[in-house]
């Protein structure tokens, strides 16, 4: 959308308007921010701040700014690409003050691609509705500069057919150089991440066929296993009531933990993930212990903090322990705690969240 603009502000003496200029540069601040101002592409690292603070822990604002983004997006891309239009047809002033500002019209064969993404943006129907809204409203604000133009490019009779035309290429550009750059550039931690918590998504919303197919596909390319990967498929093989299958992928899990515990016997995430799975076989009298262990870890951690980054990171932890316990009330109190004194927030988000969803004891 940002370089389509720029050639027609290069061709198209008329549409050098604030308004336009103004599209042209959100264009460009917003894909830029998609990518993190390209620090994957260059591999710089983020600041010790955005570390700290940013959600995901990378260069770009969006995810440092805690307010309801999706429903404020929503509403200003409603009123601006449908209600803006509609006012502009009944009141002449309007569609004069607009015109002179440069301030873009959203014409109606383009309504589905914004309505789509603001109705992803409200409701959320999917469980990644908000980078599928996302995705819809790049494309309709990449359509609209192609129709912008189109509108001065060509006779009116042939402005529909262009516009089709033009939009059609530029999703199958958009797509193509999306391939390339995953291709040219794999993040296997952030893939390997991504699987793994969409697995865990479907179950939480009893996807059970699609979370399955999801840890088929782990399960084929070890490279995106993670500590918790057989745990949290044995979980799911019991929701199926496939019980011969959780057991045997439970006991993986529980020989995984075992192993890990041994060779960081300081890491309390072992015992906790062990405890877990063998509640999960409702072997409740050998989880109580696996869990105090854990607990004294974590403890100690706290007893040796020098800083508060330590510090958060200890009671992040604890949180999650109690969590795992189903006592929500420690674990609320570790986790306020621990956002007091600025742990990383991504985690503290993702425990909250948690929090939220699970069922407590």
């Amino acid at each position: 959308a940002f370089c389509s603009m720029v050639w027609a502000l290069l061709k198209h003496r008329e549409l050098r308007r604030p308004g336009f200029f103004l599209l042209a540069l959100g264009a460009f601040f917003v894909a830029m921010e998609e990518i993190s101002w390209g620090q994957r592409v260059l591999g710089f690292q983020s600041s010790a701040f955005l570390v700290e603070h940013n959600r995901q822990g990378e260069v770009n604002l969006h995810n440092l700014l805690d307010f309801p983004r999706s429903t404020i997006i929503a509403i200003g891309v409603l009123l601006w690409s449908v209600g803006l239009p509609v006012l502009a047809r009944r009141a002449r002033w309007l569609h004069r003050w607009c015109d002179h500002l440069g301030i873009a019209m959203v014409r109606i064969h383009l309504w589905p691609f914004f309505l789509l993404a603001i109705f992803l943006f409200l409701y959320h129907p999917t469980p990644m509705s908000g980078e599928t809204a996302e995705l819809f409203l790049g494309v309709a604000i990449a359509a609209l500069s192609l129709d912008l133009i189109a509108q001065r490019d060509r006779h009116p009779r042939t402005r529909d057919t262009t516009t089709a035309i033009v939009t059609t290429a530029m999703i199958l550009h958009v797509f193509v150089l999306t391939a390339s750059l995953v291709q040219l550039f794999p993040n296997h931690y952030s893939i390997r991440s991504a699987l793994n918590l969409r697995a865990t998504g479907m179950v939480r919303h009893s996807m059970y066929r699609q979370a399955g197919l999801l840890f088929d596909y782990i399960n084929e390319h070890p490279q995106f296993l993670t500590p918790e990967t057989h745990m949290h498929e044995g979980v799911l093989l019991m929701k199926m009531e496939r019980y011969a299958d959780a057991e045997r992928v439970l006991e993986l899990a529980l020989s995984e933990q075992e192993r890990l515990r041994e060779e960081r016997p300081t890491d309390p995430a072992p015992s906790r993930r062990a405890a877990q799975v063998l509640e999960a076989l409702m072997r409740h009298r050998e989880a109580a212990p696996a869990f105090r262990a854990a607990i004294e870890l974590d403890q100690r951690r706290l007893a040796r903090a020098t800083d508060p980054q330590a510090e958060g990171t200890a009671r992040t932890s604890l949180g999650e322990t109690f969590l795992a316990m189903g006592d929500c009330k420690r674990a609320s109190e570790q986790l306020a705690s621990a956002r007091a004194i600025s742990a990383r927030a991504q985690d503290v988000k993702r425990l909250e969240i948690l929090l939220q969803q699970e069922e407590c004891r």
